[in-house]
């Protein structure tokens, strides 16, 4: 009976060192959390002679952007691409959202049937030696839409 206790005494005492052991230890980001860069089509409406594209673009990356642009695609309904479009949103604080509009030359917004984020193309870090690269933040990226029309990825 007593070597039964001892053992209890004993694994009880183990037990709670592994817990204060894990309890002191330094908190470590969880691995589980998505790095994430939101990219939303907010708007989109005629301008005299051009097509005005809202987006509302969230830095998820735990660190700030000091460049970023994006390949958008914009297709008719049918389906056939109407136009190519480069768009820079510049800095990027971490964990801050950004307004940017484009306007779009000689184009009716009726005619869009859907945009496409075709990639990143460039993602740079404030500092040399980030890791971020334009594949990086492609796999990041998401997108939705609060117009009429798709905003895919």
């Amino acid at each position: 009976m007593r070597k039964h206790s001892i053992l209890l005494i004993a694994t009880a005492l183990f037990l709670w060192g592994i817990d204060e052991a894990a309890s002191s230890a330094p908190a470590k980001e969880p691995t589980n959390v998505a790095k994430t860069l939101k990219i939303e089509l907010n708007a989109m409406e005629q301008q005299q002679n051009a097509c005005r594209l809202s987006f509302v673009a969230t830095n998820g990356m735990h660190q700030k952007l000091a460049k970023l642009v994006f390949e958008l695609v914009m297709f008719e309904p049918a389906g056939k691409v109407l136009r190519l479009l480069s768009a820079s949103f510049g800095s990027m604080p971490k964990s801050k959202m950004r307004l940017r509009q484009y306007d779009v030359p000689n184009l009716n917004c009726d005619d869009i049937g859907r945009i496409l984020l075709n990639e990143v193309t460039v993602c740079k870090g404030e500092k040399k030696g980030d890791k971020l690269t334009p594949e990086l933040c492609t796999s990041a990226a998401s997108t939705s839409s609060r117009v009429k029309i798709p905003f895919d990825f």
